[in-house]
């Protein structure tokens, strides 16, 4: 499946979006402006909240300006035009029941219209004005926050739960036709498609994005992230454009969101990181194969689309000192006939209004 740096690709890019909107709109609860991961400082804040903090300068961390329960309370719909979603819960944890570290935090919890729950962790102390976002890819129902190890995977399958009822097909339902494709596809295009390659705002707000995908991927095709990435090339001004902030890498082996035949693990996390704070260009990516009692049994260095690692000292396939950089040509001048399509203006957003979702055109 297509991975948003470490993360699997969630339901739509408007999603991640929404959900980054809405972080920084409870930005407020602290005070200040939220500096996103991907995102130049106080580029996206909510109205009313004080200037955007430098994480640099900043040792003690950001205070909360209000109490936790006070979150439920507040009306952030006007803070946030266009993204309906509503704060169900907030809750305030402990130190000690906390397993992503040594700091206490206020959990809080909603849903973004019509049925994509979302846990936002506020922390009490220490706050440097760093976001981190993660959710889970296409085998989940709901994702679990309990561990948000950087390095591998997607959580496993749990007993999430939409709000509204999921279409039982059998491929004996499915009629295999561009028609069929558009009537199944379309209606609910606007709202979770992925597919635009115009990323303009993306790159001119200082983003920086990681894709990765398993070429051994059982449920969806690696060349359908190759043709998006290729689509984005072509509206963003070529490769050399492309790869100053988005850059993709294929793992040879790996199935869906890890497990396979290939070396699964890897550190994208650190590596966008880097790329985002410090203007480290990840030039490759380290993918290992560990074994059940954790220890890396093998190693291989991945490197950005349209580049492959190729053996070029015949030394052992499990050594990453064994490979280099060596430019894919069929890769490079991959074509496909795409059935869908790569394009701007299809977005669609929803709002609230009169006490119905409403939804309307997005970007234009």
């Amino acid at each position: 499946m297509r991975m948003l740096s470490r993360w699997c690709r969630w339901k739509s890019a408007a999603f991640m979006a929404t959900l980054a909107t809405l972080a920084a709109a409870l930005a407020l609860v602290t005070g200040v402006s939220i500096a996103l991961a991907g995102a130049t400082p106080g580029s996206a804040s909510a109205p009313g909240s004080a200037a955007a903090v430098d994480a640099a300068t900043t040792t003690s961390g950001i205070a909360p300006a209000m109490t936790c329960s006070g979150v439920t309370s507040l009306d952030l719909a006007a803070a946030v035009p266009g993204v309906p979603f509503e704060a169900g819960s907030a809750t305030e944890v402990a130190v000690g029941s906390n397993t992503l570290g040594n700091w206490g935090y206020c959990d809080v919890q909603g849903v973004i219209a019509p049925q994509i729950h979302f846990e936002l962790r506020l922390p009490d102390t220490g706050w440097q004005a760093d976001y981190l976002q993660l959710g889970c890819g296409g085998l989940c129902g709901s994702v679990n926050t309990g561990n948000a190890a950087a390095s591998y995977g997607c959580v496993p399958l749990t007993d999430g739960a939409f709000d509204s009822p999921q279409l039982a097909l059998t491929y004996r339902d499915i009629k295999f036709t561009a028609s069929y494709y558009k009537k199944v596809m379309e209606p609910n295009a606007g709202i979770y498609d992925a597919t635009d390659p115009d990323l303009t705002a993306f790159k001119k707000a200082g983003g920086k994005l990681i894709l990765w995908h398993g070429l051994g991927d059982q449920h969806i095709p690696a060349v359908g992230t190759m043709a998006y990435y290729k689509a984005v090339e072509k509206a963003m001004g070529g490769e050399a454009a492309t790869t100053g902030f988005a850059r993709l890498f294929l793992l040879p082996g790996v199935a869906h969101c890890g497990g396979g035949q290939g070396p699964d693990r890897l550190d994208a996390l650190t590596a966008i990181t880097d790329w985002v704070t410090q203007g480290k260009v990840p030039a490759g990516l380290l993918t290992s194969t560990v074994d059940s009692a954790g220890k890396v049994t093998s190693s291989r260095p991945a490197y950005p689309f349209p580049a492959i690692a190729e053996n070029t000292t015949g030394g052992s396939s499990d050594d990453p000192s064994s490979y280099t950089s060596v430019k894919s040509t069929a890769e490079a001048n991959l074509t496909l006939n795409w059935l869908g399509s790569f394009r701007s203006g299809y977005e669609q957003v929803g709002n609230r209004i009169h006490g119905k979702w409403v939804i309307s055109k997005g970007k234009a």
